[in-house]
């Protein structure tokens, strides 16, 4: 079986990152299904954080992948996701 190309895999990026910032932000609304009325701002800010950071890593992915940077468009990728892992294994316990 033939290794996917540089260009397949930074496309499969870009929709990692699209399925996280939606992970991220669907989190605030089972949070409001669980908690209704009773949900605090300090209840949603790291997730929203985090779909923020996903944001920022897919406009970089974008950018680096209409340039052809195919292999730098991935790096960013995995670097987000370990940084998101980390954020929230600390953050989120």
């Amino acid at each position: 079986m033939a290794r996917p190309s540089d260009l397949r895999l930074a496309q499969f990026c870009i929709g990692v990152l699209l399925l996280v910032i939606l992970r991220s932000l669907s989190e605030v609304f089972r949070l409001y299904y669980l908690h209704g009325d009773a949900l605090g701002i300090g209840q949603v800010t790291a997730f929203v954080a985090g779909a923020l950071f996903a944001a920022v890593a897919l406009a970089a992915t974008i950018l680096c992948y209409f340039a052809s940077l195919y292999r730098v468009a991935m790096t960013i990728t995995a670097t987000s996701l370990l940084l998101l892992f980390v954020y929230k294994v600390v953050v989120l316990g």
